[in-house]
């Protein structure tokens, strides 16, 4: 079977043309290359592209299954007349065509007939397809309908008479027929198998999403972490600290390091102290997170203490962290919701008082400042 017979050529087809001929239909002596064309060809071939809105996509995270089911607006039969066709662009229901045949011939540079196609609008009254794009600069391939032969074909232009790979005739079985496929030479028959729908699954791309808004809520907590965190050490360096960022070989994230006795001249109840430096380490925490922390008292204070806690028992943090660096570690916890957990009120009112000592500053001002320079870091 070649590809003039595919698609059930009539004698008077083979015809020359007259002034009223409205199609024609033949090989190219050069390429071989089936021509399905009309009279105003040229002028339909330098506006093709323009007429092809290239705005349907699906989304970035999507994936694809052979499964039908697992697309919920999957078309039943997206090949027949008019389907979704409706507007300009089309839509984009999850359909896809993934075209594998046995020879994979190279139109231009980087463009290759196999890949798979995405919706692109319609054309003739039929959806249209897009190949997805290799190398830079490469140009579209189209699958289309043509209503004339009742087929389907690839070519460069959408509706265009000039094709690189036909089935048909249609019928009400589309793409159910043997294709025939040009190599670069000549035909090749390949089984209908070559061409296959596929269908964006919902359901992973659904959890996929959910996990790049994970992300994304993540990203804005470590970002408000580094905020809080760099604020309270540049007021620390104010109130005369001479705050130090370590992690001292025990913890994840860096903490605010500062000598107790510096502190002490601030806040005499840490004369009992037996460690020689103070570890702070700042936590932002959704006040929902009661199940995470396990947190017995399910209020915001409550999880925050549960975070407290729950830090310190981590790896023995506390422990050790006495034990190896003589630090007294302290986690310091924010919630998203804008609470405060006691150390980070005392932290607050800390650093105001040591910043008022050194400044000749008010100190209830310098409280609510720092106060208020936190929460506007909060996500």
């Amino acid at each position: 079977m070649t590809a003039l017979q595919i698609l059930s050529l009539k004698q008077e087809d083979l015809d020359p043309l007259t002034p009223t001929s409205s199609l024609r239909l033949r090989t190219l002596s050069s390429s071989g290359l089936l021509v399905i064309s009309t009279e105003e060809e040229p002028e339909e071939k330098s506006t093709a592209k323009t007429k092809v809105n290239n705005t349907v996509s699906a989304p970035a995270c999507a994936v694809f299954s052979s499964r039908s089911e697992m697309c919920a607006s999957a078309s039943l039969h997206p090949f027949d007349a008019g389907e979704k066709c409706s507007a300009e662009t089309g839509d984009d229901d999850g359909v896809r065509v993934r075209l594998t045949f046995s020879v994979n011939f190279q139109i231009h540079l980087g463009t290759f007939v196999n890949g798979v196609y995405h919706p692109k609008g319609c054309c003739n009254g039929r959806r249209l397809f897009c190949r997805s794009l290799g190398g830079g600069g490469c140009p579209h391939l189209f699958l289309y309908y043509l209503p004339d032969r009742d087929c389907w074909a690839v070519g460069l232009y959408p509706g265009d008479g000039e094709v690189y790979a036909v089935c048909g005739p249609a019928g009400d079985q589309a793409l159910q027929q043997s294709w025939q496929v040009w190599d670069g030479k000549d035909w090749l028959q390949n089984p209908p198998s070559a061409a296959t729908c596929v269908y964006r699954n919902d359901q992973q791309t659904a959890r996929w999403e959910d996990q790049a808004a994970s992300f994304e809520h993540t990203a804005a907590i470590k970002k408000a972490h580094h905020d809080v965190r760099h604020k309270l050490y540049t007021y620390a360096i104010r109130a005369g600290f001479k705050p130090l960022l370590e992690k001292g070989g025990i913890l994840q994230d860096h903490v605010i390091v500062v000598a107790t006795d510096l502190v002490f001249e601030v806040d005499e109840s840490l004369q009992d102290e037996p460690c020689r430096k103070l570890a702070w380490d700042v936590k932002i925490i959704s006040a929902l997170d009661a199940e995470r922390f396990s947190a017995q008292d399910t209020s915001p204070l409550g999880v925050a203490e549960a975070c407290k806690d729950w830090n310190m028992a981590y790896n023995n943090r506390a422990k050790r962290c006495a034990d190896e660096r003589k630090w007294h570690y302290e986690p310091i916890v924010f919630t998203v919701q804008g609470h405060l957990a006691p150390e980070a009120e005392w932290l607050i009112a800390l650093l105001a008082t040591a910043i008022a000592n050194v400044e000749r500053q008010d100190t209830k001002a310098l409280d609510g400042e720092i106060r208020r320079s936190m929460i506007a870091s909060l996500p």
